[in-house]
């Protein structure tokens, strides 16, 4: 490639990072929380390593509360960057009830699970259905996604 090429290319990248940054930042990307939270958010911390769907349900499902789902009035603080997104990838106004940081297959990931407002515990399991999300930190896009059911 020419010099003039390469100028060009770089320009278009350039103006494409700024593009994705502005979205990022428009589509709520930033810490507070866009929706209902559970009054008894597990915050997780970092699940390490997940190589598989398998090692995901065996790390998320034992913490989840064996209650039903109360939101919360006021937003949590501090949520990873990819909420808003990960709100926007599940139906209705769920209740984020689970939050936590991985390594999905070596890519650093944010967890992100959510229960229906007021969902009654299971007879069954006494826990209520939760949707897991597994987004990539580095650009909120959608890696893996979960549906627990009692």
């Amino acid at each position: 490639m020419k010099r003039r090429e390469w100028t060009l290319v770089a320009i278009g990248v350039v103006a494409a990072a700024i593009v994705v940054g502005v979205v990022v930042t428009r589509s709520g990307g930033g810490p507070k929380s866009g929706g209902p939270v559970s009054t008894r958010l597990v915050r997780a911390g970092d699940l390490g390593n997940l190589s598989d769907a398998q090692a995901l349900r065996a790390r998320v499902e034992p913490a989840l509360g064996r209650t039903s789902v109360a939101p919360s009035r006021s937003p949590a603080a501090s949520l990873p960057r990819c909420e808003q997104m990960a709100r926007a990838m599940q139906p209705g106004n769920n209740v984020l009830v689970y939050v936590a940081a991985a390594r999905w297959q070596g890519m650093a990931v944010d967890v992100y699970g959510f229960s229906p407002a007021g969902a009654p515990p299971s007879a069954a399991s006494h826990r209520a259905p939760v949707r897991v999300y597994v987004v990539a930190r580095s650009d909120c896009r959608l890696v893996v996604f979960q549906s627990f059911s009692p």
